[in-house]
């Protein structure tokens, strides 16, 4: 383990963060939901009924995606550590830097380019991989700046819940406006109206990027070893951050949970329900109830403690998904109260999930005696595309066992599996993320652990790199 006193975090007494400063910040999910909304709810029905991959073929392309970023993602976080902050600060250049090839990359992936079949394949897994990997470039730095905005556990929270509402914000323009949009911009022409949405989407999504870079500020000083972090340290980092591995692992289940019922919303509601004109009005209610219940959250978890608030989310959604199932496509009554409590239980994750990960910073640092938030934030965030391809696979593999042909009316068996994948399929991911949140201990220990970090502090030698 490493040395205790190599690196530590400089406490000075901050004023309180402003309203301002929250929005200023929280712009930036506002964009990263444009483009994580677009690619985990509307990508898989583009692959497969506007670009016309099989669904198989796209569930390999997602695969091979999240192989590529189980190798771009860590050498990322560490990049992000390893480079010394400059004049405009250690996390906020990316913000500056990151949001064109992000914008240029979401558009190629919803471009139909004139290719036989296996150009097609190659095309998608080319672009799909250059946005995961601007992808990455800029949310795990952006990620990171919560944890120099703030270490007050209740401002995280706060600060949290605020970026979680811009971020619904953001996932709830994309589910409310996009097939409009597409309608409108396409005129019969679908290709052409995914492409002018998505390249609309990237537009507002640089230029809140680039607000939050001019509006954020970080705040807490870093003290850092001089030293670089080898593989061997990153690897032992890793192993000693228990609570980082237990949190992202659950977080991982949950995510393939949303996407899955996410990117199964569109062949649900057109196949099962037969009402596709319902979706703008369900997801307008399920965001709406995302947006009321983000700032009750914080509330709640003021009372219960992060962890405990999360797992009633989960449980919250584990009911939604099985009202999904006892509707079957024929109450719509019971269609709109589970679309209800799913927005519902999801605000728990959009208020709590990135305060948690960035408390397992302070544990890192405690643990190990070294802070490294690109390390933390890269892990979160390729477990993030681990489980939207998990989510991708299985949705494909169902599809393509199920029988489903795009554009046609479904088999008895397609429309079964379509149920599955809206219900009992997230809901045992939903299971599986509560089981492994218990064994998550860090919310009664994390202001002692502050504690003791000032202490080192105080008592420690300063080398600033």
């Amino acid at each position: 383990m490493m040395t205790d006193n190599s690196q530590q975090s400089a406490m000075p007494k901050l004023p309180q963060l402003r309203l301002r400063d929250k929005i200023g910040y929280a712009t930036g999910d506002f964009a990263i939901l444009l483009y994580l909304q677009m690619v985990s709810m509307y990508l898989l029905f583009f692959y497969t009924d506007v670009f016309g991959l099989p669904a198989a073929t796209v569930g390999i392309i997602f695969l091979f995606a999240r192989v590529w970023d189980g190798i771009n993602d860590p050498i990322m976080g560490n990049l992000v550590d390893r480079i010394k902050t400059s004049r405009m600060g250690k996390f906020r250049p990316y913000l500056l830097w990151g949001c064109i090839p992000l914008a240029v990359a979401a558009v190629f992936c919803f471009s139909v380019p004139a290719l036989g079949p296996t150009g097609k394949i190659i095309y998608a897994s080319a672009t799909y991989v250059f946005f995961g990997m601007a992808y990455t470039f800029i949310t795990i730095p952006d990620g990171a700046l919560t944890s120099v905005i703030t270490q007050d556990s209740k401002e995280r929270t706060d600060l949290t819940a605020v970026r979680g509402f811009f971020a619904i914000c953001g996932g709830f323009t994309v589910a409310a406006v996009t097939l409009p949009l597409v309608d409108f911009f396409g005129s019969g022409n679908a290709a052409r109206g995914w492409q002018l949405t998505m390249l609309l989407y990237a537009f507002v999504g640089t230029f809140m990027f680039l607000y939050c870079f001019k509006n954020t500020q970080e705040r807490i000083v870093i003290i850092r070893r001089e030293d670089k972090l080898s593989l061997g340290d990153v690897l032992r980092y890793l192993g000693c951050n228990s609570q980082l591995i237990i949190f992202v692992s659950s977080m991982l289940a949950i995510i393939v949970a949303n996407v899955i019922s996410q990117s199964t919303m569109m062949y649900y509601l057109k196949y099962v329900v037969k009402r596709e004109d319902l979706l703008s009005p369900f997801m307008a209610i399920t965001v709406a109830c995302m947006l009321a219940g983000v700032f009750v959250v914080a509330v709640i978890a003021g009372k219960l403690g992060k962890r405990n608030s999360l797992a009633l989310g989960y449980a919250i959604m584990i009911l939604s998904f099985l009202g999904f199932y006892i509707e079957g496509g024929n109450n719509l009554p019971l269609l709109f109260i589970s679309g209800i409590l799913l927005g519902f239980g999801t605000a728990f994750q959009a208020a709590l999930n990135w305060a948690i990960v960035a408390d397992t910073v302070e544990y890192g640092e405690w643990r190990s005696g070294n802070r490294a938030e690109g390390i933390v934030y890269s892990t979160a965030t390729l477990m993030q595309k681990i489980a939207m391809a998990i989510a991708g696979i299985t949705s494909g593999a169902i599809l393509s066992y199920t029988n489903y042909v795009p554009n046609v009316i479904q088999s008895a068996e397609a429309v079964f599996g379509i149920r599955l994948l809206m219900s009992l399929i997230p809901a045992l991911f939903c299971i599986l993320s509560l089981i492994i949140l218990c064994f998550y201990r860090l919310d009664r220990h994390y202001k002692q652990i502050l504690t003791e970090l000032n202490q080192r502090k105080s008592d420690s030698p300063r080398h600033v790199n």
